[in-house]
């Protein structure tokens, strides 16, 4: 059965690119949520009070980016909105990684949690949406895969930390994730296409 999705994915282009981006922007922004600890301490020298601040800041930002996509339910551009969803989520790691204070970061997490949120609603949206039903089990088997990768690459970014530094991590991860993010929609003219 695995195998067989595997050969449905890879015969379904737009499908099979989809995973790909999916997948690179979650193995490389997903860490962030765990490397935050240390920033909150090192970098605004807080404690476990500015951690979760900043955790619950990027909550509060996915509950507006779910009233967001809520409100645009009826779009057809969800091909491009995934595109600009993964680049402002790159982007605002970017910016988090030179925030000075805890004030300064607020309406960088704000957005971060929402560009998370709408990025993975979008992808389960159009992996539901184009799929036939014999499928969609398999097909969303492989979607949660990508998470689950995140780990690997989370274990490699928090050696990295310890070498160069939180902030130096972030900035690399926010510039690596815009520019797969570019890359791929420059690329890959079927996924701004998906509806």
């Amino acid at each position: 059965s695995l195998v067989e999705g595997a050969k449905y994915i890879y015969r379904r282009r737009p499908l099979f690119w989809l995973y790909v981006l999916s997948a690179g922007v979650i193995m490389m922004g997903a860490p962030f949520r765990e490397n935050m600890s240390p920033f909150a301490i090192e970098e605004l020298e807080g404690g476990p009070g500015t951690y979760g601040n900043l955790l619950s800041l990027l909550g509060l930002g996915a509950l507006g980016g779910s009233v967001i996509l809520a409100a645009t339910s009826g779009s057809k551009n969800k091909g491009s909105m995934l595109i600009i969803s993964g680049l402002v989520w790159g982007a605002m790691i970017l910016v988090f990684s030179q925030v000075p204070s805890l004030p300064v970061a607020v309406p960088v997490l704000l957005i971060l949690g929402s560009a998370q949120a709408i990025s993975f609603t979008i992808l389960s949206i159009v992996i539901q949406g184009t799929v036939d039903d014999a499928y969609r089990g398999r097909l969303l088997s492989f979607h949660l895969l990508s998470f689950s990768a995140a780990g690997f690459t989370g274990l490699a970014i928090g050696h990295v930390v310890d070498w160069a530094g939180v902030r130096t991590t972030f900035l690399g991860m926010g510039v690596v994730i815009v520019t797969f993010v570019l890359f791929m929609a420059l690329w890959r003219k079927d996924i701004r296409r998906l509806g």
